[in-house]
């Protein structure tokens, strides 16, 4: 035997001459063994022979390791195996670089890396769905392999695909939880063999609602899995209303799917469907059928559930009740649930084809790959094919029952926005989701939507739901919402449109935010606007014009005799000096809106569809712009000072506005306090300028007696008046 002693801290080779010849073995490496009787790398106690590891070094966990290890810099090491010790690396903020194998089952957490940049190939040996790394790079062009022998790798949060080939013998998993979905970044290496891919799908969030939602989901692998896999864990159809049926189910994962109109439980299951005690059911799987009227889900639209992954179409809606755990017949309990596809990771260059509006007004497209797509980036490499402009489908969202709406994601101006006004960056699409295109205009043939490696959201922290503000630019936007409160309070939006006003639009329809609506089988949605016989989820219209008021009709379905809330919610409409109100015309009453801050209008619906259905309207007009200079005269008022008057003054049961007459333009507050001192109202508003009127208080909210009203303007200025009530 030989026994080769290399220098501490030192990588090198052996060679043994014979008179046969020289033989090298290359890639000895000094070990160090982790004891951890603390958790810093850098402490010498925390190692064998009192030492930490220098650059290239192997470690190996002791089986008896007393604590996790925690990086305080950026580390090279050889290989690194956990020996079986359970316990973790915590990577902090700092990289760890492998150049030699990592074997498993310990984990990795932290916004660190771990870089997988040896020079020859490298294997990670799993060790199961505990065994997590939160962000892996591949950056050797050797290669790496998942070693098949051993149990999966487990990635939480993204897989970075930068040199070399991964290979992954099935042993790879992206994981998904309720604390976010793992995700692929860009490939510019490759990746061969199966991969795990999993979406968690939580319950629905509408307070009043019982979880269930409709889900617009795509499959993000390829390969000869199914869709009975994806959705039924690949289960073939069972009676949930029985016990054993459902403790043979796996927790949290895949959901009940309904047929179309079965009668007996034996009917549906013999067919391949789950049974949930409920006779001629409308399905909860469905695809999609597209038309030039709009395309529809209908109940009978089916797809069959030996589809492969390879086969699958774009997207599917499916109704979400929870796992299959569930107890039946209910029609209100649910929870949470996964799907899981495995299959070869959809990368590189995915093409889907896009047929003119007068064969398809609205196509549907899966989100090819397990990360967030960035709309924007795809619309600017499409530019011939589609507008921009795209729908999703919003779990969220209460919709008329609670159980999700479509909302309209669209290019307006230089922003993306939507037609509720509740999204942040909405242009992002989350992994594992389905959203329809619409056709150029021009279009009239088929043309070829390409989605890239480029179109993939380049943000680390983009997870389970990438949106963010609204940014300024010169457009006026009305988002119009139509909310359920519960009886906690608590708001949910069933649905919304958007009037947007730009310089550049025209009261006929044409203009970039006219958007249609999409309405198919799922949802007809619950609010609209209409001009020129077409319905609207948002409308172009040109900035109103000083006295001229312009209205534009908002209308409903659905609304019954139930309370609800419309929330106004202007963005820069107060750069053009525009005044607006909420008529109603049902209690024939109309409600100033305040343009820099939203405006909550309850309502009680009558219960008739007719009236109901064309009730409010907005109405807007130019105020006026500022002015300087000047001193005003008015009946009350005196002359070399501002005028400011209130009235009727004494109040009787009516609103009391406040009138200014060349006052400065800025925010000013308003105080009502009776003459204890005790504040008993207040307000505040953007002063325009000359001729500004603005609602103090409703008259009839005061006791009959005396006020003091104080007018606060932005420096802290402030005038008194005395009003009375009577």
């Amino acid at each position: 035997s030989i026994t080769a002693v290399v220098g501490t801290g030192h990588t090198g080779s052996v060679a043994v001459t014979t008179t046969g010849g020289t033989d090298t073995e290359p890639g000895f490496r000094y070990k160090v063994n982790w004891t951890g009787a603390t958790s810093a790398f850098s402490t010498a106690s925390n190692w064998s022979n009192n030492r930490p590891p220098q650059t290239g070094d192997d470690i190996l966990f002791s089986a008896t390791a007393a604590s996790d290890m925690e990086l305080g810099a950026d580390t090279e090491v050889g290989n690194v195996d956990f020996n079986g010790s359970g316990r973790s690396i915590r990577l902090g903020a700092h990289n760890l670089t492998v150049k030699g194998n990592l074997t498993m089952p310990g984990s990795f957490s932290g916004t660190g890396k771990v870089i997988m940049g040896g020079t020859s190939a490298q294997t990670i040996t799993g060790g199961g769905s505990g065994s997590g790394i939160p962000d892996l790079e591949i950056a050797n062009a050797a290669g790496v392999t998942i070693s098949g022998s051993g149990d999966e790798v487990n990635v939480t949060g993204r897989l970075r695909l930068m040199a070399g080939t991964l290979y992954t013998n099935g042993k790879l998993r992206l994981s998904s939880n309720s604390s976010g979905t793992a995700r692929v970044g860009e490939v510019t290496g490759a990746i061969t063999g199966n991969v795990i891919a999993e979406r968690y799908v939580q319950q629905n969030q509408n307070s009043g609602g019982t979880g269930r939602a409709w889900r617009l989901v795509s499959v993000p692998v390829s390969g000869t899995g199914t869709l009975r896999d994806f959705f039924m864990n690949g289960r073939n159809g069972q009676d949930l209303t029985l016990s054993a049926s459902r403790d043979a189910e796996t927790e949290n994962s895949g959901t009940p799917i309904v047929g179309h109109n079965y009668a007996t439980a034996s009917e549906a299951t013999t067919a391949g469907f789950d049974w949930i005690g409920v006779a001629n059911q409308v399905s909860s799987l469905r695809s999609y059928a597209p038309d030039a009227a709009g395309g529809s889900f209908l109940s009978e639209n089916v797809p069959s559930l030996s589809t492969t992954y390879a086969a699958a179409d774009q997207g599917y809606m499916v109704f979400t009740r929870g796992d299959r755990k569930l107890e039946f017949p209910s029609t209100n309990n649910s929870s949470a649930t996964t799907f899981r596809s495995t299959g070869t990771l959809k990368t590189g260059n995915q093409s889907v084809t896009v047929q003119p509006a007068a064969t398809s007004k609205y196509t549907l497209v899966g989100n090819p790959y397990m990360s967030v797509l960035d709309l924007s980036a795809l619309y600017a490499s499409n530019t011939t094919a589609i507008e921009p402009s795209f729908w999703i489908w919003d779990a969220n969202i209460a919709g008329t029952f609670y159980q999700g709406a479509y909302v309209n994601v669209y290019k307006s101006g230089t922003e993306w926005v939507t037609n509720t006004g509740s999204y942040i960056n909405p242009e992002r699409i989350e992994s594992g989701m389905a959203f329809f295109v619409e056709p150029k205009t021009t279009l009239s043939s088929s043309a070829t939507l390409t989605i890239t490696e480029l179109h993939k959201s380049s943000e680390d922290a983009a997870g389970l739901s990438p949106f963010s503000n609204e940014k300024a630019d010169e457009h006026g936007r009305m988002y119009v919402r139509l909310e359920r409160a519960d009886a906690r309070g608590q708001r949910q939006i069933i649905d919304g449109v958007m009037a947007d006003f730009h310089k550049d639009f025209k009261e006929s329809l044409g203009d970039g935010s006219d958007r249609d609506k999409l309405r198919n089988g799922i949802s007809r949605g619950a609010l609209w606007m209409s001009h020129e016989n077409r319905i609207l989820s948002s409308q172009g219209l040109p900035w109103p014009k000083p006295e001229v008021r312009s209205t534009v009709p908002v209308y409903m379905s659905g609304v019954g005799d139930q309370t609800l809330v419309l929330r106004i919610d202007p963005r820069g409409m107060d750069r053009n000096y525009v005044k607006g109100w909420l008529r109603d015309k049902v209690l024939k009453r109309e409600t100033e809106l305040d343009m820099t801050k939203p405006t909550d209008y309850d309502f009680i619906g009558t219960g008739s569809a007719s009236w109901d259905s064309t009730r409010f309207e907005l109405v807007f007009t130019e105020a006026g712009r500022p002015t300087t200079g000047g001193v005003a005269i008015e009946p009350g008022g005196g002359s070399g000072s501002p005028s400011v008057k209130l009235y009727p003054n004494p109040s009787r049961s009516t609103d009391v506005k406040l009138s200014l007459r060349s006052m400065p333009a800025g925010y000013y507050r308003v105080q009502v306090l009776d003459m204890s001192g005790r504040l008993v109202a207040s307000t505040r508003f953007t002063h325009r300028g000359t001729n500004g009127e603005y609602r103090v208080l409703e008259g009839r909210r005061l006791s009959p007696g005396k006020y003091i009203v104080r007018l606060i303007d932005g420096k802290g200025g402030m005038q008194v008046l005395q009003m009375a009530s009577e």
